[in-house]
């Protein structure tokens, strides 16, 4: 049986994210949150498995995908094309005299 995962908090940090970013992923990118009928619409509950699969089905390697299948701990930080790290920029940085 499939672990119930019952608030916003406990679904963006499964995901390894915070709790905006989650909430923003199911509207825009169709995260898997339900809601129980007849309920107040702020009441939610995910599945873990479908949680899975949804970040193992994102296109994004890097940022969807920071694999929510491995421990939440262990995901890699983005780097590469779009982000730089601060050591990368020490080169460009002027310092004030």
């Amino acid at each position: 049986m499939s672990e119930i995962l019952s608030s916003w908090k406990e679904i963006a940090e499964f995901l390894g994210k915070g709790v905006r970013t989650a909430q923003r992923w199911e509207r825009e990118l169709g995260l898997p949150v339900r809601r129980p009928p007849g309920k107040d619409s702020r009441v939610v509950f995910a599945l873990r498995e479908e949680l899975t699969a949804w970040v193992k089905a994102q296109p994004y390697a890097g940022m969807a995908a920071a694999s929510a299948a491995a421990s939440v701990h262990e995901m890699p930080m983005l780097a590469g094309d779009k982000f730089a790290r601060a050591t990368d920029l020490k080169p460009f940085v002027r310092r004030a005299s």
